[in-house]
């Protein structure tokens, strides 16, 4: 297998858990596992021809990477991987991010990828107290993102960019200039965890309402995951 290595942004619990999965699996090895403290382990020490994974959630309304330590937008990941001595021949980036290769800002494609706007409609028809607490979350969420996007310049263009391609063009400004980013218009799922036998290591993709009724909920055949793959360059 080639060489990967995996960075993310911020390490909580969550992450930890799953970079764990893929130590255990012998997809990277725990040297070559990097988090986004710059003080640490610098990504200096990853080959060129390494496979870099950014791992970390992505999120249903705005495109930002985020873990329950924070949230980072395209360009502020770019400058936390220059922060980190990404070396800038660097060549192949893959995000284990749900959806960072669609744009947002498709009204049709958010009320398909966002399962808690689901969850309230079902639940204001059976149960409203269940509904009313939801809800407080969800306005929450929403404000907390809205604060958030406030504090980004250009947000029309963060909304409607995919955040692969963000993450691209602010590489490319700081001299990136032989990267290469692999992403998904679809959630991504976070078990690494080998098939018996098979130690190749798969991208899972979660394509429910993507596939239509005969979808498979964590879905690895190679030709569903090269359907929703989208490169960058």
């Amino acid at each position: 297998m080639a060489r990967t290595a995996v960075f993310c942004p911020g390490v909580d619990q969550e992450m930890r858990e799953a970079i764990e999965k893929m130590v255990t699996a012998k997809w990277v090895l725990q040297k070559d596992v990097h988090d986004g403290k710059g003080s640490t382990k610098s990504l200096k020490q990853v080959d060129k021809e390494t496979t870099l994974f950014i791992m970390s959630h992505g999120n249903p309304i705005f495109p930002v990477f985020q873990t329950r330590l924070g949230k980072w937008t395209g360009p502020e990941m770019a400058k936390l991987l220059e922060k980190n001595s990404l070396r800038k021949n660097h060549r192949e980036i893959v995000l284990l991010v749900c959806n960072a290769g669609s744009s947002l800002s498709d009204e049709a494609n958010f009320q398909r990828r966002s399962p808690m706007i689901k969850e309230l409609q079902m639940l204001e028809r059976k149960d409203k107290v269940q509904f009313e607490d939801k809800l407080v979350l969800w306005n929450k969420e929403k404000k907390d993102l809205k604060q958030f996007d406030s504090n980004v310049k250009g947000s029309l263009e963060t909304r409607i960019l995919p955040l692969a391609a963000q993450l691209v063009a602010e590489l490319k400004s700081l001299k990136f200039l032989n990267i290469r980013v692999t992403c998904y218009r679809t959630p991504v799922s976070q078990n690494f965890l080998p098939i018996k036998g098979d130690e190749t290591f798969r991208i899972t993709l979660d394509t429910k309402g993507f596939e239509g009724k005969n979808f498979k909920e964590r879905e690895s055949d190679p030709a569903i995951v090269e359907k929703y793959k989208v490169i960058w360059q």
